[in-house]
């Protein structure tokens, strides 16, 4: 679009042209003006000598009518006038523009000629047309091109209308979408007020704080936005009495002050009763002459802080206690190896008092205790560990490490001195005593075997004692290392390996005894005690049981030789204890073997059979008599029987009494026996002296 300096340019140019025009084309309508009033005379004189005078009036008239003219005077050749012919009058119309000079009045004049010679004149007062017609043409060129010019510079402000519609528009959707998102934020922010622990107040600045806004989670301690608000309940009648005076001062203060902010922490009593602490960020607020009218404040419950700052300080100061009070040295460096902390009851034993050190650097005042100064650098170089270190006869177990701040900088070296003198002496003296009893167990009269129960379930052999070495008549040296299988390939297919894995692992223990046949008869046999010495670590004690287990076995087969026996034969310890019986005293008692063993001879037999028949017998055989009788006794399972009773001594391997064998056999039948054939010979003696 051209520019409008362009417009205006191109206008002036073409009104210019135009103007131009319009002049020359004026002076060829008066030119032809002319030409037609010489058209006129030549017909008036023509009509003059050809006619009468007043011939020409009609034709006259008819002229200016047809032409415009306004008059039209007629001179014959002395000046004198004897023709005035008046035109049509104006219309309105042109009475205007004759006004404003826009259709001018053309004197014609032109002389009337009759064969050559002048006999008068004619004169016509034209009304010319043309200017106005060329006017009326300039003004509809000017209403084009104003129009033209309108309608570009309303094309051109409908262009910059719509880019401002436009950009407007883009604004007003900018306006609105930030006005969404303002609204949103709103919405939002009051979502997580609503849903925060702060709570928003506004309080006049008049007594007792009335409330004139509130955020509605003003509700987490119990009271309502309209109770506040409608002065129902009032600000300060929620605040602890304790503290009412307190802030109340305080707000006096800080208002006088001049300050816009401040921070107060107190307590109020919510709806319930319960009591909550809480803290107050307040803004200010001023009127225009600056007199304080409003406060603004953001109330937040930090009881649980209270309670945790409380808690903290409570374990600060048991902490302050326990290390004041400690059995040890507890320290702490800067990070240029300079105490800041030394406490603890051990200190005494290095000269020194708590705090005494503080402020000195340790690695000037143990530069001459290496494992001192190695413990600060690796504890300044971030790693925790621990040396012992010696302080002429004391011995202390130090641990150093990193003391990191709040942002996890390397910021000094903490650390703890425990005084393990008198452990060290008690490792020394177990150390020895392990020793002791290493070689005891080397020497003891039993074998012992150690495993350790590996991730993969093996079970190796970790060594035994020489007592092993003898008992099984094998070296153990080349077996270590080996499993349990490979080692000892006899224990492979037994319950023993299962066993002892459990008891690596669970902390089971086992007691029995292992016997190995061979055709029926026992080869050899071992009492076994097996028990965890640590995690998946265990260890077996064995000892050589076969004689003992031949033993037993001939006695077993005594006992059941015994027990087939019909005499009732017990043995009695010298506690008067039964140890032993044969099946024959079971009948005869009608009880079983648990009923009787474990009892006294009293018990079973009676008190007063004990004390008439058996004491004073059972004394004698215990003191080395063998003692021999024959007695009635009642028996639960044979009724009454007449016995043959005998007492042995019985003799240990040092030869001491250590209890009485008792045997007795049943003579009632053999009794009655000898009663019928002494009756019988008695009968006979009697027949013989009757027949005599």
């Amino acid at each position: 679009m051209k520019t409008k300096p362009t417009i205006i340019a191109c206008a002036v140019f073409l009104i210019a042209a135009f103007s131009l025009f319009v002049v020359f084309y004026q002076s060829h309508v008066r030119h032809m003006g002319m030409a037609q009033v010489h058209d006129h005379a030549d017909i008036i004189a023509s009509s003059l000598w050809t006619f009468e005078k007043s011939s020409p009036t009609a034709y006259l008239t008819l002229a200016a009518k047809a032409n415009g003219y306004e008059r039209i005077l007629v001179r014959d050749d002395k000046g004198e006038m004897f023709l005035d012919i008046s035109g049509p009058p104006p219309t309105r119309a042109d009475e205007f523009l004759l006004a404003a000079h826009l259709i001018p009045i053309y004197q014609l004049t032109s002389n009337v000629e009759f064969e050559g010679q002048t006999i008068g004149s004619i004169s016509a007062a034209w009304r010319c047309r043309a200017i106005y017609t060329h006017f009326y043409i300039l003004f509809c060129v000017f209403l084009v091109l104003a129009g033209l010019w309108f309608f570009l510079n309303l094309v051109d402000a409908n262009r910059t209308l719509e880019s401002r519609v436009k950009d407007r528009t883009a604004e007003l959707e900018a306006e609105n979408r930030e006005r969404k998102r303002t609204e949103e934020a709103l919405r939002q922010a009051t979502l997580v007020v609503e849903s925060s622990p702060a709570m928003l107040f506004r309080w006049k600045a008049e007594e007792g704080w009335p409330v004139v806004l509130v955020s509605e989670n003003v509700t987490q301690i119990g009271y309502t936005s309209e109770e506040l608000l409608s002065g129902s309940i009032a600000f300060s009648s929620i605040v602890h009495p304790n503290d009412l005076a307190r802030i109340g001062d305080e707000v006096q203060t800080y208002s006088a002050s001049g300050v816009d902010h401040f921070q107060q922490e107190y307590r109020i009593i919510t709806k319930d009763g319960r009591v909550r602490w809480v803290d107050d960020r307040t803004a200010i607020e001023r009127d225009a002459e600056g007199r304080i009218s409003h406060y603004q404040g953001i109330v937040v419950d930090i009881t649980e802080r209270k309670l945790a700052e409380r808690a903290l300080h409570e374990s600060e100061r048991k902490f302050r206690a326990v290390v004041e009070n400690a059995q040890a040295i507890i320290f702490v460096l800067d990070k240029d190896g300079v105490f800041q902390l030394s406490e603890g009851q051990d200190l005494d034993k290095l000269g020194l008092r708590p705090g005494q050190v503080v402020g000195q650097s340790a690695i000037e005042i143990y530069a001459a205790i290496p494992s001192v100064l190695e413990g600060i650098r690796m504890a300044l170089n971030g790693k925790t560990n621990h040396t012992i270190n010696v302080f002429g006869n004391v011995v202390f177990d130090t641990v150093y490490s990193p003391y990191l701040d709040s942002d996890g900088q390397q910021n000094g070296v903490v650390g703890v001195a425990i005084d393990i003198t008198e452990r060290r002496r008690a490792e020394e003296a177990l150390q020895a005593s392990e020793a002791r009893l290493r070689a005891v167990i080397d020497e003891a009269p039993f074998g012992a075997h150690t495993y350790e129960l590996h991730d993969d379930d093996r079970l190796v052999f970790l060594g035994g004692n020489r007592s092993a070495d003898r008992i099984l008549g094998i070296d153990h040296s080349p077996l270590i290392g080996e499993t349990l299988e490979k080692a000892f390939p006899g224990l492979a297919s037994t319950a023993i390996s299962e066993s002892y894995r459990r008891i690596a692992v669970g902390g089971e223990s086992l007691n029995t005894d292992h016997i190995i046949y061979e055709q029926g008869q026992i080869r050899g046999a071992f009492e076994i005690h097996a028990f965890q010495t640590g995690s998946n670590r265990m260890a077996v004690f064995f000892a050589d049981i076969t004689e003992r287990k031949w033993a037993e076995e001939a006695r077993r087969k005594y006992e059941r030789m015994v027990s087939s026996t019909q005499d009732l034969m017990a043995l009695v310890g010298r506690d008067g204890i039964y140890e032993a019986v044969s099946e024959s005293v079971l009948l005869a008692h009608g009880q079983a073997r648990g009923e009787i063993l474990g009892r006294t001879v009293s018990e079973v037999m009676g008190e007063t059979v004990f004390q008439e028949k058996i004491r004073t017998r059972l004394e004698q055989a215990l003191s080395g008599q063998t003692v021999r009788f024959q007695d009635v006794f009642e028996y639960a399972g044979l009724g009454r029987r007449i016995m043959d009773v005998s007492y042995f001594p019985m003799f240990d391997e040092a030869g001491n009494i250590e209890g009485v064998v008792t045997n007795g056999r049943d003579i009632t039948d053999t009794r009655k026996l000898e009663e019928q054939l002494t009756q019988s010979q008695k009968i006979e003696s009697i027949g013989t002296l009757a027949g005599g």
